[in-house]
């Protein structure tokens, strides 16, 4: 059994990824993607700046997905008329129905992960991931403004 937590994590990590990847390939959808479009979904009227911060990922990143999730024609990005520096992305009516459709196959997934564990031990698990995420994204922090200074 492994015992180095990140070691761990990222095996498990790569191979959830692969498998979804493969599971959304006849969507002509990345795992990655479904994460935008499920974000959308919960958080209408988004901008990237939003993407940005909730993934933890590059703009020029976020610029991509985007790109690819327009030509596929599952979201519509537009100015904000509040704020001409920003954009307002939306899920196109396409991009709603696949979400909707997604949603049930993470659900699947969901359970394929959580099979054995009981319901508290689910939570326990979720629980101790996020902190194990928020400690990587306090020890993230603290490098980049000690690399600042």
């Amino acid at each position: 059994m492994q015992e180095n937590t990140g070691f761990l994590i990222k095996k498990i990590s790569d191979r959830l990824l692969s498998e979804l990847d493969y599971n959304l390939r006849k969507y002509d959808i990345t795992a990655r993607q479904l994460e935008v479009l499920d974000y959308i979904k919960e958080n209408k009227n988004c901008s990237q700046k939003d993407l940005v911060e909730f993934f933890g990922i590059r703009h020029t990143t976020v610029i991509d997905l985007i790109k690819k999730l327009q030509e596929k024609k599952l979201i519509n990005k537009k100015q904000n008329k509040e704020n001409a520096k920003s954009s307002v992305i939306t899920l196109t009516k396409k991009g709603q129905l696949l979400a909707d459709e997604l949603g049930n196959f993470r659900d699947d997934v969901e359970n394929i992960i959580a099979k054995g564990l009981g319901k508290e031990d689910k939570k326990a698990l979720i629980y101790s991931l996020n902190i194990v995420y928020q400690n990587i994204c306090e020890y993230e922090k603290n490098r980049i403004e000690v690399k600042d200074i």
